[in-house]
C-alpha cells in the first residue's frame, strides 16, 4: 500500500464565545484539516491546528510545511508511521500542528487498514470513558458566573478556570464560584502564564480553602526555575503546559523536579505519536499527565480523546476544543456527553471531512 494522494483544507471558523486568556484572545478557529489517500482506496483524516502565541506557527506556515514535506509522502508506505514521523522530525524542528496533521491522518488511516479504532491501535481502552473540564474564560465575576452557570448545566463534573490577570480578581471568581455553585465538581485553574512566581504563590495561598484540583502554567514558559520554585511553595499540584512540547521537554522538568504533572496537547506535540512518549516518560519518572487540545473541530478532539482512553498515564483531559465552535466541518461518531467525551468503536478516529460543512469556512 501506498500514498498517492495528500490533500490539505485550510478553514477560519468563528467561535460563540471568545476565548480570553492571559496573553491572548480568539474570536475564531483557524485550522487546516488533512486528508492521505492510499492506492488501495483508503482514507485517513487529521487536524493541524495552529496557535501562534505557543506553537509558532499560523495556517500560512503550516500549508507551506505541508508544500515542503508532501513530495516525502507520496509513494510511501502510510503504515510505516514511526519511520516517516521520525524522517519529519529530522527535516525540521518545532512546527507541531503541521506534523500533527500527517501524523493524525497516518494514525487513522493505519486504523482502518487494520479495521480497529484507534484507541485499539494504541494498545487498547484503558477507561470507557474520558472525563474533560469545560472552560470558563477570562472575564468579570458576573461573566465568570454565567459561564460556569451554562457548563454545569451541560452536565460538566469539571471546571477550568483561566486566570492570570489579576490576583486579586481571580480570588474574587474563585470565590463567586463556590459560593454561587458549592464543591460537588472539581475546579482546576489555568494561569496560561500570566503570573510571577510571587504572584502565583500569593493566589494558591489565598484560595486554599477553596478546593482548587491545580493550576495550570502559572509562570512564563522559559521559566523553569520559576514552576519549580512555585512547585515547592505550593499544596496545590502544579501542571506545567507551554514549557513542555516535545519528550526532550518532560525530560528536563522530571529531572528538575519542577512541576508535579504535565499537560500535553497533540498539536505542540507534533502528532499522537510524540504525544504517547511523552506520557509514557512521564509515567516512569512518577508524573501524572492531562491532554489538552486547542481550539480544533472534531477530527482533532475525536483523535485526541483514543488517546485519553489508551494511555494509563493520561490521568486529565481538558478536550472540549470543538466547544465554542460555530460550526463543525466534520462528521461521524463523536459525543460530548455530560462531561464525558465518547468515541466510537467503528475503524480509526471514527469523523471524516464532510465536504458540504466545510464549505462556509474555508479560506485556501
Amino acid at each position: 500500500m501506498k500514498i498517492q494522494e495528500f490533500n490539505t483544507y485550510a478553514l477560519k471558523i468563528p467561535l460563540t464565545q471568545a476565548w480570553s486568556i492571559s496573553f491572548a484572545t480568539s474570536t475564531h478557529c483557524e485550522t487546516v484539516l488533512t486528508e492521505i489517500i492510499t492506492d488501495e482506496g483508503i482514507i485517513g483524516y487529521g487536524e493541524a491546528a495552529p496557535f501562534s502565541p505557543v506553537t509558532g506557527d499560523t495556517v500560512g506556515t503550516i500549508l507551506a510545511v505541508f508544500d515542503m514535506l508532501k513530495p516525502l509522502l507520496i509513494g510511501r508506505n502510510p503504515l510505516e508511521i514511526r519511520v516517516l514521523m521520525d524522517e519529519i522530525d529530522a527535516m525540521l524542528v518545532h512546527n507541531g500542528p503541521a506534523k500533527a496533521g500527517i501524523d493524525l491522518a497516518l494514525h487513522d488511516l493505519a486504523a482502518k487498514y487494520y479495521q480497529v479504532p484507534l484507541k485499539l491501535l494504541l494498545g487498547g481502552q484503558c477507561r470507557a470513558k474520558v472525563v474533560t473540564s469545560l472552560t470558563a474564560w477570562l472575564g468579570t465575576i458576573e461573566q465568570t458566573v454565567a459561564r460556569v452557570k451554562l457548563l454545569l448545566d451541560q452536565g460538566t463534573q469539571v471546571i477550568k478556570l483561566k486566570i492570570g490577570h489579576d490576583v486579586p480578581l481571580d480570588v474574587a471568581r474563585v470565590k463567586a464560584i463556590r459560593e454561587t455553585f458549592g464543591y460537588d465538581f472539581l475546579l482546576r485553574t489555568d494561569a496560561n502564564q500570566g503570573y510571577t512566581t510571587k504572584q502565583a504563590v500569593e493566589f494558591l495561598e489565598k484560595t486554599l480553602d477553596y478546593q482548587i484540583e491545580l493550576i495550570e502554567q502559572p509562570t512564563v514558559h522559559w521559566d523553569v526555575a520559576g514552576l519549580k520554585y512555585v512547585t515547592q511553595h505550593s499544596r496545590v499540584p502544579v501542571m506545567a503546559d507551554e514549557t513542555v512540547h516535545v519528550p526532550s521537554d518532560a525530560i528536563r522538568l522530571a529531572n528538575e523536579g519542577a512541576c508535579d504533572l504535565i499537560n500535553i496537547k497533540i498539536m505542540k506535540s507534533g502528532g499522537i505519536l510524540r504525544s504517547h512518549e511523552i506520557a509514557t516518560v512521564c509515567q516512569a519518572a512518577g508524573i501524572g499527565c492531562m491532554l489538552g487540545a486547542m481550539a480544533e473541530t472534531k477530527i482533532g478532539m475525536a483523535a485526541a480523546t483514543h488517546l485519553a482512553a489508551s494511555h494509563p498515564n493520561i490521568l486529565y483531559a481538558d478536550l472540549d476544543g470543538h466547544f465554542d465552535l460555530a460550526g463543525d466541518p466534520t462528521r461521524g461518531g463523536f459525543e460530548l456527553k455530560e462531561g464525558c467525551n465518547y468515541v466510537p468503536d467503528t475503524p480509526g478516529i471514527g469523523r471524516e471531512i464532510d465536504p458540504d460543512a466545510m464549505k462556509p469556512y474555508r479560506i485556501d
